[in-house]
């Protein structure tokens, strides 16, 4: 979607923004902008309205000469008045994308901006406030986390470390995870693909609604988590997402956890690791690219996603939930920062049209 503006004054100026939601399928989109002249901050495309023009045709007009998109108002005008200007701001879809015969007044000076950096854009006052008129989503790209770990023990019957106990001191985190942090089958857990599991703190309460029992039992770190977090879930989490941890520390996110018959062990309920696979409440793993401290008042940044991104949810749809669609599993192939143990998995799918059995991983026989 594209967002266009008009001034009504002697100096006219028509500007346009725009937050394209089709460019990343199920979440928010990027905000189309212009450097402004001074260097100073970011605005939307625009430029005069000529005399008996109308305002929506201008904004289209000048969206096309500066940025070379072709648009189409949907919207009414959104009003507001800067340095004695009354803007006018109208709501527009992308009818065509820039022809290589466009050569935008602006170009080189228009930028695409994440809703995540929405929040510290520097952009000017009216335009903010079409973010809030227009529900243009604005991401804290920053969440607070709790930090987890354990050691290996007897525990429910085998030899695990899923029993973990929060620290409130800083650790060093290193490609292989936290220090202290153990892990009792060195095949299926940690490794410096899998070096952190994080899991969304909403689902517990989703866990005791299905199997009862005391509500405050089900809370973090049952599902044996190094990170818990609230605002971060499988649906707005992506493969690949890069997050800074304190100053130094950077984790990428590599593939889903895959549920295992621990978690039944560990819970005593028979069939839970099934439930949590059939309803992609998996959490995630991810891979450490840059060591270093982390502690509980450092909070999780998202610095990078990538263009094709896929959502930890869109990635378990189709590896769990779709396991031999060609179309899905093509997909997945194209999804450069998917583990290799699992990017294995879906070049063996498409070679053999056979699914690898879960029957050990889910029940343990």
């Amino acid at each position: 979607m594209s967002y266009c503006s008009n001034f009504l004054k002697d100096d006219k100026y028509l500007k346009m923004k725009k937050a394209a939601c089709v460019l990343v399928e199920g979440l928010a989109g990027r905000v189309l902008a212009l450097l402004r002249s001074d260097g100073k901050g970011y605005c939307f495309p625009g430029g005069k309205v000529e005399p008996n023009e109308k305002y929506e045709d201008a904004a289209v007009r000048e969206c096309l000469e500066e940025t070379g998109y072709v648009v189409e108002v949907i919207s009414d005008p959104f009003i507001a008045q800067c340095d004695g200007y009354e803007v006018w701001t109208y709501k527009a879809d992308i009818v065509a994308e820039p022809s290589e015969q466009a050569a935008p007044s602006h170009e080189g000076d228009i930028v695409w901006i994440e809703p995540t950096k929405l929040l510290t854009a520097n952009f000017v006052k009216y335009n903010r406030a079409c973010f809030k008129h227009f529900n243009i989503d604005v991401i804290d790209p920053s969440y607070p986390c709790k930090i987890y770990r354990g050691k290996v023990a007897k525990r429910y019957g085998l030899d695990t470390a899923i029993d973990k106990t929060q620290t409130n001191k800083s650790l060093y985190l290193s490609y292989h995870g936290l220090d202290g942090d153990q892990s009792a089958d060195k095949q299926h857990h940690g490794g410096v693909e899998r070096a952190l599991h994080q899991y969304p703190s909403e689902h517990y309460a989703y866990w005791h609604d299905k199997y009862g029992g005391n509500i405050d039992d089900w809370k973090a770190p049952g599902m044996g988590e190094n990170i818990s977090s609230v605002g971060m879930t499988e649906d707005n989490v992506c493969l690949g997402d890069i997050y800074q941890w304190g100053e130094e520390a950077l984790i990428e996110v590599s593939e889903p956890r895959s549920p295992c018959f621990k978690l039944n062990k560990r819970w005593g309920i028979e069939g839970l690791s099934i439930a949590m696979q059939e309803t992609n409440r998996c959490g995630w793993l991810y891979r450490v690219i840059h060591p270093g401290l982390v502690c509980k008042d450092a909070r999780l940044v998202l610095i990078e996603r990538a263009p094709n991104a896929m959502t930890v949810r869109e990635v378990c749809d189709i590896f769990y939930g779709n396991p031999l669609n060609a179309e899905g599993l093509i997909k997945l192939k194209k999804q450069s920062k998917l583990s290799e143990s699992w990017m294995t998995k879906v070049l063996q799918r498409l070679d053999t049209n056979n699914v690898e059995s879960w029957d050990f991983r889910l029940s343990g026989s």
